[in-house]
């Protein structure tokens, strides 16, 4: 079995990019969950005047919902904060996902958070 190569990186360095990434990701997810709740709103304002007007009820929703992972940046965050050392050894998928924000749950977040955040450019 062959080991991942660990990647010595500057501590405060990773902090500020982490803390970078943990915030875009953030605004991204509020934006998105703000959106959704208009649009979420918007259709039972319209489903419930239809069912007063007498016609079909259908309480169906069927709207991604955002998925919030800022816990992750903020564990990841937690951990450098108590490192004592001034730098810290990544794997490559330690890298990957703290310096260059590939989470595996990055198609998840995308999927979740894209038509909203399109609405917005």
């Amino acid at each position: 079995m062959r080991s991942e190569r660990l990647i010595k990186i500057e501590k405060g360095r990773l902090v500020e990019t982490v803390a970078a990434n943990r915030n875009n990701h953030r605004e991204q997810f509020l934006a998105a969950q703000s959106k959704y709740r208009e649009k979420v709103i918007a259709l039972l304002d319209e489903r419930l005047a239809e069912a007063r007007r007498g016609g079909r009820i259908n309480l169906h929703v069927s709207l991604p919902v955002p998925v919030d992972y800022t816990n992750e940046y903020d564990q990841a965050l937690s951990a450098l904060d108590w490192e004592v050392e001034d730098h810290v050894y990544l794997s490559q998928t330690e890298f990957n996902r703290l310096v260059l924000n590939d989470w595996e749950w990055r198609r998840e977040f995308a999927a979740s958070t894209q038509s909203y955040l399109a609405e917005e450019s």
